[in-house]
């Protein structure tokens, strides 16, 4: 199908155009080699269910006569010609990097709605729905053998339950533990700007994959529980910075033995599926009060180290008069 679709004139190329519901994964400039272009400035972008493929199209194009599009479950096929002879675009089933639904996909134009900062004000747009088993799967391009010069990001936690989507992240965080090689963090968020930094959870990671990476591609979850878990620090926070230490290192942070690292995405290669990640997060009893640290703008402890004394339960008891369960 195609249709015209409006949207405020002042909309930002990249947010204000949104794709429903959803922040972006990302995206980039799609490279199409000569014999199948040659359109130049051709960009797409992904959320967790929907991929976009923009098009600049001259005004010299009429649409109804110069433009075809034919999508299918694993290959789309678009031809767009400038004037009678004039080729732009000639992609013949060129196969998808992963299957669609061709059903729940369409075509249309966007021209009324581009910024000025943009040079072309007419697009062709190609939306495709991902399929169910390719939700929160991150496309690194569109085409399979067709580069990207931007890679994108995963984002778990868009859309559906939270509650379901943490779930999952556990069974996989539970699964990673038992391969070779995982690594695994201890992960603490604070507001930013903050110097009060609480623990909330567990990540995992399967080989290959930047610890940086495997916290950014569930941030979205991550945030979601802290908000759940501690409504009264973070519910009307608006700005967070997440950080993390080695796995099982909560004695070493409480004595300030060990730093926390901001994460930091610089470099990082991009996470693939949320099978590759997993997510355990920290639960509070009702009356257990949340562990917390202060650290500096560069997660740095701000005193000096210690080294606490453990003592047994019925030690307790002798300290405190009450009994140990």
């Amino acid at each position: 199908s195609m249709n015209i679709r409006r949207a405020g004139p002042d909309a930002d190329f990249w947010n204000g155009i949104e794709l429903k519901k959803q922040r972006l994964y990302g995206g980039g400039q799609l490279k199409i080699p000569p014999e199948q272009g040659p359109a130049d400035g051709v960009v797409w972008r992904q959320s967790a269910e929907e991929l976009e493929l923009w098009v600049p199209l001259p005004d010299t194009v009429k649409v109804k006569r110069h433009c075809k599009v034919a999508i299918k479950r694993s290959s789309l096929s678009m031809r767009i010609v400038d004037g009678e002879t004039s080729t732009l675009v000639k992609l013949d089933n060129a196969p998808l990097l992963r299957s669609i639904d061709p059903d729940e996909s369409s075509w249309f134009i966007e021209e009324d709605s581009i910024p000025r900062s943009v040079d072309t004000e007419r697009w062709l747009v190609v939306s495709l729905k991902k399929d169910d088993q390719g939700k929160f799967f991150n496309w690194k391009t569109v085409f399979e053998g067709l580069e990207s010069t931007v890679k994108s990001s995963l984002a778990i936690g868009l859309g559906g339950d939270l509650s379901v989507t943490t779930a999952e992240q556990i069974i996989n965080y539970q699964r990673i533990e038992q391969q070779a090689d995982f690594l695994k963090a201890d992960v603490y968020v604070r507001a930013e700007g903050g110097e009060l930094c609480y623990y909330c959870g567990k990540v995992a990671t399967s080989p290959g994959i930047s610890l940086d990476a495997t916290i950014e591609a569930q941030e979205l979850l991550i945030i979601g529980h802290v908000q759940f878990l501690l409504p009264g620090v973070f519910g009307s926070i608006d700005s967070f910075e997440l950080l993390y230490a080695p796995g099982d290192s909560e004695m070493l942070v409480a004595q300030d033995q060990q730093s926390l690292k901001p994460v930091d995405i610089t470099g990082a290669a991009a996470v693939e599926s949320p099978m590759d990640v997993g997510f355990y997060p920290e639960i509070l009893d009702p009356d257990q009060r949340p562990f917390k640290v202060k650290r500096d703008p560069a997660g740095a402890p701000l005193g000096a180290p210690f080294q606490a004394s453990m003592i047994s339960p019925e030690e307790a008891e002798v300290f405190t008069g009450l009994k140990a369960d």
